[in-house]
């Protein structure tokens, strides 16, 4: 009765039979699961939550903000006391996932170098090459020792300690390192952009932990549940300290753990190499992804064909594009691998077989343009409405934009719909759910116990005062993402 939608709960207990979620909330007209009408249960349940108001709206801010406040102060007074006795030292090691060249796979950063070793009979004595699988070839840090200078990013001055979260999360505190994991760090980027409560959900470990160990939540698609995974703070870092992979801006651990979590789960660092979208966005809330592409190299059409959705032409593509960002949801794009456009147009700043995060799109003097995010930082468009030109078209299109961000950010920029689809092959759409899993304690690391008492507060504020509650564990995102798109599909 709890949470009736969501994907951690996806049977439901009703007049003694297992209803699903298709029973519910289908519109097809196909037999029900249990076998009673869908309005029956949906009634049923109605009734029930309403009386049961106030117990699930205590039980649920009692799980979400009390239980883990008292956690956290317990774990705090605890790793005080282990501090003084100087036992900090013994800091969390993942045994699965360890801190060798076994956790990186066959990554570019890894110089192979064969092992010698003696083997010896009664007869005579050789030498063979083998395989050490607890051999490493390059060096690993405690990330929270990392301290990385804000300002100058020198590893040895450090004025900041690491912190799990340090203030708001934003796009631009990702930086893509030495792997090929822009499609992951492009997914993360529109999360943080559309929902940061979503990444912080993620972290069931709630602040840096003075052991190192982190537990962060993430959904498996091949077994369809969400997984628990259990990993140790220490990452691969060059020889000047900086990690070697992703690099976040400012002293946050988040982009680091989150990158090594989802690593774990595929197997290692390797497997992060190349990958779609759509499959990151799949891990972290839970919701199938759909996926575009393009049907030629002008973008002229675009195929929804693998998902069961009509073929779009461009601009009915741009509408629906526009609909799913002003509606929040989870939108990046990847560019052609070849780089070959129509008629072999110039890339203009435009990377190769590389994902980018899309933020905004518009209709400007009759022209429609999009906003999208190189995971690097760096790295923009060149051509029309780019910020390397004159930037007299915002002062043009300011009034069209309606206060949305048009101030030049690193590795941001606009550029023209109809040179978009020339350059990228596919775009990637997902829905974000909305329900009690994706609520969370704000603990703000830097304020101590003020941080907490002050979450908790502005939980109760909006979470029994201001119907948040209520919200989230009776209207929770019911639709697909291909329900979603397949009604704005219709309504373009």
């Amino acid at each position: 009765m709890i949470n009736l939608y969501s994907a951690d709960n996806p049977l439901i207990t009703c007049c003694g039979c297992v209803c699903s979620e298709a029973c519910l909330l289908e519109t097809t007209g196909e037999p029900k699961v249990c076998g009673c009408p869908r309005f029956i249960c949906s009634f049923l349940f109605t009734i029930i939550d309403i009386l049961l108001t106030p117990f699930l709206v205590t039980m649920h801010f009692f799980k979400i903000y009390i239980i883990p406040c008292i956690t956290i102060c317990c774990s705090r007074i605890f790793c005080t006391i282990c501090c003084a006795l100087n036992v900090c030292k013994c800091r969390y090691r993942d045994c699965n996932f360890p801190a060798n060249d076994a956790s990186l796979g066959e990554v570019d950063i890894i110089k192979k170098k064969p092992n010698l070793c003696n083997l010896s009979c009664c007869c005579f004595k050789i030498k063979c090459e083998c395989h050490d699988p607890f051999a490493t070839t390059i060096k690993w840090k405690r990330a929270r020792n990392l301290g990385k200078d804000i300002e100058t990013g020198n590893a040895k001055h450090s004025k900041e300690k690491m912190r799990l979260f340090a203030g708001k999360i934003e796009p631009s505190d990702i930086c893509q390192g030495s792997l090929g994991d822009c499609w992951l760090l492009a997914a993360i980027a529109c999360v943080a952009e559309e929902n940061s409560d979503k990444i912080k959900s993620l972290f069931l470990t709630r602040e840096a932990d003075a052991f190192s160990c982190y537990q962060v939540r993430l959904f498996d698609k091949h077994s369809h549940r969400w997984r628990t995974l259990t990993i140790d703070d220490r990452v691969p870092v060059r020889s000047d300290g900086a990690p070697y992979f992703s690099n976040p801006h400012g002293n946050e651990l988040w982009v680091l753990l989150l990158e090594k979590a989802y690593a774990k789960m595929l197997g290692n660092y390797h497997a992060l190499e190349g990958g779609f979208c759509a499959d990151a966005f799949t891990a972290f809330t839970g919701n199938d992804s759909i996926v575009y592409l393009s049907e030629d190299e002008t973008g002229e059409s675009w195929s929804g064909g693998r998902d069961g959705l009509s073929t779009l032409k461009r601009d009915k593509m741009f509408s629906v594009l526009k609909k799913c960002l002003k509606a929040n949801m989870l939108v990046a794009a990847g560019s052609r691998h070849d780089g070959k456009t129509d008629k072999d147009a110039p890339s203009q700043g435009i990377v190769h077989g590389h994902a980018y995060t899309i933020l905004d799109a518009a209709t400007c003097n009759g022209e429609s343009i999009i906003k999208l995010r190189n995971p690097w930082g760096s790295g923009e468009w060149t051509g029309k409405y780019s910020s390397l030109e004159d930037p007299s078209w915002m002062n043009s299109v300011a009034n069209t934009l309606r206060g949305k961000k048009i101030v030049h950010e690193p590795g941001t920029f606009w550029m023209p719909f109809t040179d978009f689809c020339k350059h990228y092959s596919h775009i990637d759409i997902c829905v974000i759910s909305v329900s009690v899993s994706n609520l969370h304690l704000e603990v703000n690391e830097g304020s101590g116990v003020c941080g907490l008492i002050v979450g908790v507060l502005k939980g109760f504020i909006t979470f029994c005062l201001c119907c948040r509650g209520c919200r989230t564990i009776w209207f929770p995102q019911r639709k697909t993402t291909k329900q979603i798109v397949a009604d704005y599909i219709v309504k373009s």
